[in-house]
Formats: structure tokens, C-alpha cells, sequence
């Protein structure tokens, strides 16, 4: 539900999963955990467990650093109607 607050402690859980030397997906096969190119079952399985071991960041507003004006502009123009429906309006005044 939007709006729901959680009790959770992400930040020790985020240094716990880094530290974690846990191998998930191994009934799927997985081996270990590598930084892979993701190509084949094995390879996307070791990628996983890369990926489940990074650091969570907040990438709030970095859409501003990546995006170009007229990117932001399409965006806005094609899915004006989706975000006034769900209540985004705000975001349609965003200008870079």
C-alpha cells in the first residue's frame, strides 16, 4: 500500500549482505558470486550474486545528471497522461 511505513533497518541489512558470503541461487546452480558479462545460465547466476553484494544507493534525482533536456521533455509529453492519473503532477514542471 502507498503510504505504508516499514520498520526496517536498511542500512545494517545493506552491510550485512555485502559481507554475506551466502551463495543464493544454488539450486538454480550457482556457484559463487562474480562481476560477469551475464551471457549463459551459469554466468547470469554468478552476476546475480554480484550484483545482490553492492551497495544501495540513493540515486534520487540523479535522472537529472543522465538525462538531456530533450529526453526529459518526451518523457514528460508522453506520459503526461500516466502521471496525472497516478498523481505526479509536480513532476511535470521538472526543467533542466
Amino acid at each position: 500500500m502507498l503510504g505504508t511505513i516499514f520498520n526496517l533497518d536498511l542500512l545494517s541489512a545493506n552491510t550485512r549482505r555485502q559481507k554475506s558470503e551466502e551463495i543464493f541461487f544454488q539450486s538454480a546452480g550457482a556457484t559463487g558470486a562474480q562481476k560477469t558479462d551475464g551471457a549463459g545460465e551459469s554466468s547470469h547466476l554468478a552476476l546475480r550474486n554480484y550484483q545482490i553484494r553492492q551497495e544501495i544507493k540513493d540515486s534520487n534525482g540523479e535522472w537529472a545528471n543522465r538525462l538531456t533536456k530533450e529526453e526529459l521533455n518526451e518523457i514528460q509529453k508522453s506520459l503526461h497522461n500516466y502521471m496525472t492519473k497516478l498523481g505526479y503532477e509536480e513532476c511535470l514542471k521538472y526543467s533542466l
